[in-house]
């Protein structure tokens, strides 16, 4: 049973296992989930079967298409096309997807600078390829960005920055 709350993580190996997959009440079509409702369609039905969740890069659902069209393209992408998860994720995905998946990089990767009282949020250039793995256009690069509040600064700015200890890591 695909549960974005499950306590397994759905991979290769599951995918090409299982013959039959239930698609949950927390998978939603038109833009509407309900949280806790394919817990409620497990112990309704009286299921006996692994609830897992679909996870991308650090063990997170955002960015997983949570459409029921798209989860099924996942994984019949991931059968029949890439035989890798995480790339049929990728490739399945909405500008929306991608868009939540990389504010939520660049929020992780961002360096806090304090400056003037306040704290800014920054990203040295050559990161941007590496925060960028969803692959987003430059369009939606922009679009984050703006969104974010990151600021993309040289790296021998971020290296002064830190040298003065004005700068420090986001959470890892």
């Amino acid at each position: 049973m695909l549960d974005p709350e499950g306590d397994c993580v759905l991979n290769e190996e599951l995918i090409k296992e299982v013959h039959t997959f239930i698609i949950g009440g927390g998978i939603v079509d038109k833009e509407r989930r309900v949280k806790g409702e394919t817990a409620r369609l497990y112990r309704l039905l009286g299921l006996n079967v692994p609830r897992c969740r679909i996870e991308l890069r650090g063990g997170s659902i955002i960015g997983v298409p949570d459409r029921i069209n798209k989860v099924i393209e996942v994984i019949l992408m991931t059968l029949f096309e890439t035989g890798n998860i995480e790339e049929a994720i990728i490739k399945a995905m909405s500008k929306r997807d991608r868009v939540n998946r990389l504010f939520y990089e660049f929020q992780r990767a961002a360096y806090r600078l304090r400056r003037e009282g306040s704290t800014i949020l920054v990203v040295p250039k050559s990161m941007i390829g590496r925060i960028n793995w969803v692959n987003a256009s430059d369009k939606e690069l922009e679009l984050v960005l703006r969104k974010s509040h990151v600021r993309v600064i040289d790296d021998e700015e971020l290296s002064k920055y830190l040298s003065l200890g004005i700068a420090r890591p986001g959470p890892p």
